[in-house]
């Protein structure tokens, strides 16, 4: 057994070398993270992800519908990063392809579809993006995103970011920008270069990952790490693990400020300022259904969670019909007692009350 173990290291690290090795991040945390330093909270999780082919002719081109499953895949994996770190992801599952690019690019539909060219962006996630501002602000952030790769880090428009933060009700946006070029050869892969050289010319398959404060649109991490050979599901998912491992992890500090909407011509004075800079998470509003028992509704089982995220840690699965009570309310969950006493997280659509 001795005899074969330096052969089976071997090979093992030539499989590694071959692979372009471990993905390396090249980018950290941008402010000092101590005992008592703000650290976000409620986060929107942003995700533009390009999925490369290569047509018979040569041509690489874009494929919108695996672009948006590889997408799923990321936002899948970022958010369990985000849940190690203690981060809740308010706003997830939002799903854009090219979002953050001016030019003409060549695409299909799917893999081996008619191909044709579309000016960016390719893809913008509807369910956010409702209207002509909507839309223009999302392309604007997406584009801010992407330029503060460059040497130095650069923040994004205080008023777009603010904007979000208000609408979506969170202190911070994460964006994860994904390249994927699943048909290429390590032997054709391109030298590693800038970040903002990757993004801008869709040369080496990438993830990076910016986070940005809500309130004024400062940039406090970005990373960037590469996408190992062969690329598969599981190395996308690697690159997006090790370029999210700079973040720390969320303990006593208090959270960013969530920016509040501005106050109206005929609305009652402004009190005085407070000490901190900051403006400050309007105050949480008591909930009539706090200490009402109901029924969890509408599946067979529904899964408790630990955070009020669906991307969260389950602590218990309980049939329709279990009695539950409402501790209190965060946006669109109940936090409930369990007659076991477990408390979790449940979705407040699916508890009833008669």
């Amino acid at each position: 057994m001795r005899r074969g173990l330096p052969l089976v290291l071997m090979i093992v690290l030539v499989g590694v070398l071959a692979c372009g090795g471990p993905p390396k991040p090249r980018y950290t945390w941008l402010e000092p993270v101590t005992a008592d330093a703000p650290l976000p909270e409620k986060v929107a999780l942003l995700v533009d992800a390009v999925f490369m082919r290569r047509a018979p002719d040569g041509r690489a081109y874009a494929s919108i519908e695996d672009s948006i499953a590889t997408a799923g895949a990321i936002t899948d994996e970022a958010g369990q990063d985000l849940v190690a770190r203690r981060w809740t992801a308010t706003v997830k599952n939002k799903h854009f392809v090219a979002a953050y690019r001016t030019d003409e690019m060549l695409i299909a539909n799917g893999a081996g579809g008619e191909l044709y060219t579309k000016t960016a962006p390719l893809h913008l996630d509807p369910s956010l993006c409702r209207s002509p501002k909507t839309t223009a602000d999302m392309t604007d952030l997406w584009r801010a995103a992407q330029q503060s790769f460059g040497a130095a880090p650069k923040n994004l428009p205080a008023e777009l970011t603010r904007a979000f933060g208000v609408r979506n009700q969170v202190d911070t946006l994460v964006f994860v920008i994904v390249l994927s070029q699943k048909n290429e050869t390590p032997s054709a892969r391109p030298a590693a270069g800038p970040a903002a050289d990757a993004i801008a010319g869709r040369a080496t398959p990438f993830a990076a990952v910016l986070v940005v404060r809500a309130i004024d649109g400062a940039v406090v991490f970005r990373a960037v790490a590469d996408i190992a050979y062969p690329q598969r599901e599981g190395t996308i998912r690697d690159a997006v693990t090790a370029a999210f491992a700079g973040i720390p992890r969320r303990g006593a500090q208090p959270a960013y400020p969530t920016p509040a909407a501005p106050k109206t011509a005929d609305a009652e004075p402004a009190a005085a300022a407070p000490a901190s800079p900051w403006v400050q998470s309007p105050p949480a509003q008591a909930d009539s259904l706090a200490g009402r028992t109901g029924q969890v509704r509408g599946y067979r089982s529904v899964s408790v969670m630990r955070t009020p995220s669906a991307l969260g840690v389950v602590v218990a699965t309980v049939p329709a019909g279990t009695a539950v009570r409402v501790i209190e309310r965060d946006d669109a969950w109940f936090r409930v007692q369990l007659a076991n006493g477990v408390i979790g997280w449940i979705p407040a659509d699916l508890v009833e009350f008669k």
